[in-house]
């Protein structure tokens, strides 16, 4: 069994191949970052797949951190694993930063438990205990410092993470032996124990915590989220083809291309979970399609159409395709701005190709790009 893992929930980057028959890890890469994992997650995942000699196609599960950590970075990595589980029709399975960084101790001959606390700022802290076989011994939690103290084991106790300095200087009577592993997840440690789960019928969703008293900010009206969908979405994207074609794909329609082997599709859903624009792209070998791309007319001009491409275009660079096509009716010149401003050119015409509403046709402009990260070299 071959495991992808990938980590964005904290402050770094990773990902990584393993090869659990040789209980080995074949590739991995991790940088310590504040922020842009979204532009290095794409060229680290090729690399290591190049550097493992793995075909994606190879793979037998994707593997991400679920959380806790900081809410945009962590639906990165998330979300990119849930993408690449729909395209290549694998597995998806979530390990919490917490037992990730338990895991970073590698050496307990005492078999102590392990307190993991992460720093979630001012003064409070992600925690949970676990026992030396990496078993929670109680809920993960978020809350302040001297909360997190009580819940420590009565007896001794590995503490590691980065919340872990802020109990020095308490008095406490225990020994608390502080870890000199990473208090940072890492792709390597991550893809091991998603070798050992069992896979779950729905795919992983975040973990957040929040300490108590602290309030979220009200969400904007306006928060689009773009993600890999299923087809159990087919009828909501049929609705919304008709609002933007003159002779559009019904949700029967649409599901059948979604469930085609190749086939990806990306939504921007509303906070409430409805798509407002989606995109359908399907790859063979290195070359790759855009089917269709619709966004409501209530809400155009606000880059959804721009994001639902980008997401394409690093999804399919990272699972091998090398060249993006899509045809486009020459009188949409809305459509062909917004694909020139993505980096495609046009290469071509096909007569006649899109029947229009008073029974007439007209031509569609073929256009292509290629794709930087599958040409990097990295």
């Amino acid at each position: 069994m071959k495991i992808l893992a990938v980590d964005t929930a904290l402050a770094a980057c990773s990902a990584a191949v393993y090869d659990r028959e040789k209980q080995k890890v074949l590739a991995a890469v991790f940088e310590p970052m504040a922020a842009g994992q979204a532009e290095a997650l794409g060229p680290m995942v090729r690399h290591v797949m190049e550097k493992s000699d793995t075909a994606f196609s190879s793979l037998d599960r994707i593997a991400a951190t679920v959380g806790p950590g900081t809410f945009t970075d962590l639906r990165i990595g998330l979300a990119f694993a849930r993408g690449l589980s729909l395209a290549l029709e694998r597995p998806v399975v979530g390990i919490t930063t917490l037992k990730a960084i338990a895991a970073n101790i590698t050496s307990n001959p005492r078999a102590l438990p392990i307190a993991v606390l992460i720093d979630a700022r001012r003064g409070n802290v992600y925690s949970q205990v676990f026992s030396a076989k990496l078993d929670p011994l109680n809920e993960p939690l978020a809350h302040s410092i001297e909360e997190a103290a009580v819940r420590l084991p009565k007896d001794d106790c590995w503490v590691i993470g980065s919340g872990a300095d802020l109990l020095a200087g308490r008095g406490e009577e225990r020994i608390l032996t502080r870890s000199l592993g990473s208090d940072l997840p890492h792709a390597s440690v991550v893809a091991a124990l998603a070798s050992g789960e069992a896979i779950q019928a729905a795919p992983p969703a975040p973990l957040y915590l929040r300490p108590p008293g602290v309030k979220p900010p009200p969400p904007r009206s306006d928060s689009i989220e773009i993600c890999a969908v299923s087809s159990d979405q087919a009828e909501s994207l049929g609705h919304l083809h008709a609002l933007s074609f003159d002779h559009p794909w019904d949700g029967e329609s649409i599901r059948k291309l979604m469930v085609m082997p190749g086939t990806l599709a990306l939504a921007a859903l509303s906070r409430l979970g409805k798509p407002l624009g989606f995109l359908l792209v399907r790859a063979a070998a290195d070359e790759a399609e855009i089917l269709t791309l619709a966004v409501a007319p209530r809400f155009r001009r606000r880059r959804i159409a721009s994001r639902l491409i980008a997401g394409a275009i690093d999804l399919l660079a990272v699972t091998g395709a090398r060249r993006l096509h899509i045809e486009v009716a020459r009188s949409n010149i809305p459509a062909m701005r917004l694909y020139e401003t993505a980096g495609f050119a046009v290469n071509g015409t096909r007569r006649d190709y899109y029947a229009k509403r008073d029974g007439s046709y007209e031509d569609a402009v073929m256009m292509s790009r290629s794709l930087p990260i599958a040409n990097d070299g990295v």
